[in-house]
């Protein structure tokens, strides 16, 4: 389930204002209770398959959510990001970690979001 991962990053998507909202509503308890639609987001962020429009959406998103620690989140957005990194990381925190190594890389947005 190294995949199911990257459902956190399709939350994380939830994350960035400058996207006028698109993903303000995501449903993160529905996402990750699909399980063929968040392996489809988890190989889209990996590049393992191609990418539907909206998968690519996010993707882009939450890597500028990352990048830039959830600087133009909403509170209801970094709400949403704060849920998936839970999820994820109950579900595979093995995925979870490859996800932020691959898109942070410093280690910023861990030291901010996943104080262990």
């Amino acid at each position: 389930m190294k995949l199911l991962t990257f459902a956190l990053l399709g939350v994380v998507a939830t994350v960035s204002a400058d996207y006028s909202g698109k993903f303000e509503d995501f449903d993160v308890p529905k996402l990750f209770a699909d399980e063929g639609r968040l392996r489809s987001i988890i190989d889209c962020f990996l590049e393992e398959d191609s990418c539907t429009e909206e998968e690519q959406s996010l993707k882009d998103v939450v890597t500028e959510s990352v990048r830039d620690k959830c600087a133009r989140c909403s509170v209801k957005q970094e709400q949403g990001l704060l849920e998936a990194i839970k999820r994820m990381s109950q579900k595979d925190p093995e995925i979870l970690n490859v996800i932020l190594q691959r898109f942070d890389p410093t280690g910023e947005f861990k030291a901010i979001y996943l104080k262990t």
